[in-house]
């Protein structure tokens, strides 16, 4: 009797084990199928590939298609003195996440998006730049819903110099005419009632005001009997305009025909201040020295800054709302002439 309760027993165990090593292969099957489906639910919403800083040939995926599209052209993106610059915002937590290389983190407001909101970058040097990429590609609806973009040479007085509201995309490129500043501001002026704003990546292309030669005449009447040298005609109001220019007195540079050239002093600091040009970052000592004196400014259209109009401003302030022409009075302010040419 005791023998047929051992074989019992014994049968019974092994069909106990049977079943349960089927039910863990089953159980594992399952589990794997699981992994499976959740893998490539991930693939599809997976967060788009990003390139810091990229090569013009390189690309960017959009998070709703896997068709790429060309990265926006940027040219220069060096940030090698990021460390010298100087970051302050509507909210200064994580603030160096937008400027990091890294675009799996980011700056955000925190709040929703309203009025007044801003990231300022103080280069604590003169930049030359003519456009920024604002990316949030990984919050994509971060975007600003009304933006302005200034700069400024003092960090007080700004100049609102593009602005824009984007529409449902997270890669912003914005471009604007070539700027020599000190402070670069982004201001957020639009509203939304559920999404921060965010910025995962900021990229600056700098350079460009002293690599691109000087933009062609307009072809609308705004330089309608102004001097040949002048190319344009910067957008500061008559009531900004403080005071008469004092001609000879004031003057910093002059033109002949589309060259500019240094006449100065170095009065106001201006001589320290580093330029970023084709031949290196250097100060604006060091590129008037570069330039060479010219032929002389007796006779030629006579300019505040050091660049014919195009800065950058030295400490005084006056050159902030009068940078152009000093010799015909308040008008001459704002007629801008042609920029450094170091070829």
């Amino acid at each position: 009797m005791k023998v047929v309760r051992v074989i019992i027993r014994t049968k019974y165990m092994n069909y106990i084990t049977a079943l349960s090593v089927i039910k863990l292969t089953a159980l594992f099957v399952f589990s794997l199928e699981l992994l499976l489906l959740s893998n490539a639910s991930i693939a599809q919403t997976r967060v788009p590939e990003h390139y810091y800083l990229p090569p013009i040939n390189e690309i960017l995926l959009s998070d709703t298609e896997d068709t790429p599209r060309p990265t926006p052209e940027l040219g220069s993106t060096d940030f090698s003195d990021i460390d010298n610059w100087s970051l302050d915002a509507s909210t200064n937590r994580d603030i160096d996440f937008a400027l990091d290389g890294n675009a799996t983190t980011r700056w955000t407001t925190r709040e929703t998006q309203r009025s007044d909101q801003f990231y300022e970058i103080n280069f604590n040097s003169i930049k030359l730049f003519d456009r920024i990429l604002l990316d949030t590609t990984g919050s994509n609806s971060d975007y600003p819903r009304s933006y302005e973009v200034q700069v400024s040479n003092n960090g007080i007085n700004f100049t609102t110099i593009a602005t824009g509201t984007p529409n449902n995309d997270p890669l912003n490129l914005i471009t604007f005419s070539s700027q020599s500043t000190r402070y670069l501001r982004i201001e957020q002026n639009g509203s939304s009632n559920r999404n921060w704003w965010s910025i995962h990546e900021m990229t600056i292309s700098f350079g460009a005001i002293l690599d691109q030669p000087n933009e062609p005449t307009p072809p609308d009447d705004d330089l309608d009997g102004l001097h040949p040298d002048i190319t344009r005609v910067a957008d500061i109001p008559p009531e900004d305009i403080l005071r008469n220019p004092g001609g000879e007195a004031w003057k910093d540079s002059y033109s002949v025909g589309d060259r500019c050239y240094c006449d100065t002093t170095f009065d106001h600091n201006i001589g320290s201040i580093r330029v970023d040009t084709p031949i290196g970052n250097i100060t604006v000592f060091e590129a008037c020295e570069a330039l060479g004196s010219g032929p002389g400014s007796n006779g030629r259209p006579i300019y505040n800054d050091v660049q014919c109009g195009n800065g950058p401003a030295n400490d005084a302030g006056d050159e902030d709302y009068c940078p152009g022409r000093v010799d015909i009075g308040k008008e001459g302010c704002p007629q801008i002439g042609p920029r450094w040419n170091f070829n």
